[in-house]
């Protein structure tokens, strides 16, 4: 039997996902800051490497909100402590 989200699991569901998500999105542009790289100057020079640093921030955005939706879904187990 799957018991239903209660609203203090979803709160902290939402809290998680958002941050883990919003840093697997901006981590390549701090990595770019660290590095003195200006992100509009790269998009004038680079635009294919630009282009491929939006995917990647996507598709990691993607990935991380998605191993966090499998996670949350996953069954319990039988034995666990509180």
């Amino acid at each position: 039997m799957k018991t239903r989200t209660t609203r203090q699991w979803s709160v902290f569901y939402a809290y998680t996902a958002w941050s883990v998500v919003l840093i697997q999105a901006i981590f390549p542009l701090g990595v770019l800051l660290a590095f003195g790289t200006p992100v509009p100057a790269l998009l004038a020079e680079a635009p294919a490497a630009t282009a491929v640093l939006i995917v990647q921030m996507v598709v990691g955005a993607w990935s991380g909100h998605r191993a966090l939706a499998l996670w949350s879904a996953a069954a319990l187990p039988e034995a666990r402590d509180r």
